[in-house]
């Protein structure tokens, strides 16, 4: 059988000019899963369960945790359309979304499937997004982190789990409910003032935002090596002159290192191609820029790399 690969996702570059704030909650650090104290076991009317490994990081996917109801009244859903449940006061300010890679929503309405989104009865959502325990960063294309539906809540920072998965157990627990709720940690987009990098030289390379043509509204950040060397093509054999060759992976490094591996397309920045480099969100950008600025310099190039940031994204294989 044939597979499919259906990517939903933003492309969200850096914007020039921030929309007028509006009151949506500050994201909560992300920290690492060594901030759950929570352990994996068996409690007074629940168990827990946690998966922090078998992960998709570079979509923004972090983990799960399953909390499981002991008792003998079974959990019930009720559904709902979606759309019947305004998301516009947990819109992000500040963001501009540049295209969707693929999105079912491109089709017109009258060919989508209607999504009915299911929820778990007698579970107060609205006290769990007040208490900031909730994903609620609902820009365009985000809306199923948002309202994920069925059993399972998307929590927005590891720092939040602790007192989510005890809220979820003294439910169950009171309840004396039966049947399990998944929790996903899924990185935040976050902001543009949470690159902290300065701008200019920096130990073998520069940065600077950068504004390509394609997206006259946007910026991007842009890192240029200051070596003479363009990038390794990532096949054997390929020539040097990377217009001349027919495959567009390159390796960025010294032989020897770890290197780094993407893809060139046109145009860059200032020069004909780039290498673009692709990041879940903007707490991650200054790591990034240390990251490859480090096998610009090992590597002794001259090319540009362009980030941008992609934001979460969910890979369907049908």
């Amino acid at each position: 059988m044939e597979h499919r690969l259906l990517v939903v996702g933003v492309i969200a570059g850096l914007v020039l000019g921030a929309c007028a704030p509006r009151a949506v909650r500050p994201v909560p650090p992300l920290g690492s899963e060594s901030d759950v104290r929570t352990r994996p076991g068996r409690y007074v009317g629940y168990s827990v369960t946690l998966s922090f490994l078998q992960t998709a990081r570079h979509q923004g996917h972090l983990g799960d945790v399953v909390v499981t109801g002991l008792g003998e009244v079974p959990l019930a859903t009720t559904s709902r359309r979606q759309g019947d449940v305004a998301l516009e006061r947990r819109l992000a300010p500040g963001l501009s979304i540049e295209h969707p890679v693929m999105m079912a929503s491109q089709l017109p309405s009258a060919a989508r499937p209607e999504r009915v989104l299911s929820r778990v009865e007698g579970l107060d959502y609205d006290y769990l997004r007040d208490q900031g325990w909730l994903f609620e960063r609902c820009e365009p294309g985000f809306v199923w982190l948002c309202e994920p539906g069925n059993r399972v809540l998307v929590a927005p920072s590891f720092q939040v789990l602790d007192a989510l998965i005890a809220y979820l157990g003294r439910w169950m627990q009171e309840g004396h409910r039966k049947g399990a709720i998944v929790i996903q940690v899924w990185a935040p987009l976050g902001t543009v003032d949470q690159v902290k990098t300065r701008m200019g030289a920096q130990d073998g390379y520069t940065v600077a935002w950068c504004k390509p043509e394609e997206y006259p509204g946007h910026r991007l950040l842009v890192l240029t090596g200051q070596g003479t060397r363009v990038f390794a093509p990532l096949v054997d054999g390929q020539p040097e002159a990377i217009e001349q060759r027919g495959n567009t992976g390159v390796l960025i490094g010294a032989p020897g290192t770890e290197r780094g591996v993407t893809t060139v397309s046109r145009p860059g920045c200032h020069a004909p191609h780039a290498a673009w480099v692709d990041v879940v969100g903007y707490g991650q950008v200054d790591a990034a820029i240390a990251w490859w600025g480090r096998r610009l310099k090992e590597g002794d190039h001259a090319g540009e790399v362009l980030l941008r940031v992609s934001g979460p994204e969910i890979l369907y294989l049908e």
